[in-house]
């Protein structure tokens, strides 16, 4: 299998197996190689595929957990605002 046949395999097979990985994920602490093992299994996939689909699922979390960060959490941004307030009051 190509390269490009690879990566449209895993965009197509990504809607279904990247939920799958995120709810296996939450309900049970698992390491990468037993997510490979489940992924593999529950979808028969072999080693190199589930391989790609694991590491295109860690790059997509980690790109939306990267981007939640940059935004302050909401009880920040409140505290933030009267910091800012009583810094210009006593200025």
């Amino acid at each position: 299998m190509s390269t490009n046949e690879t990566d449209i395999l895993i965009d197509n097979l990504s809607e279904t197996i990247f939920p799958y990985l995120t709810e296996l994920n939450n309900t049970n602490e698992m390491d990468d190689s037993a997510l490979r093992t489940a992924l593999a299994e529950e979808f028969d996939l072999n080693g190199y595929i589930a391989d790609k689909l694991l590491d295109a699922w860690k790059d997509n979390r980690n790109k939306r957990l990267a981007k939640a960060l940059k935004e302050p959490h909401p009880a920040h941004k409140h505290r933030m605002k009267i910091l800012k307030t009583f810094i210009q009051e006593i200025l």
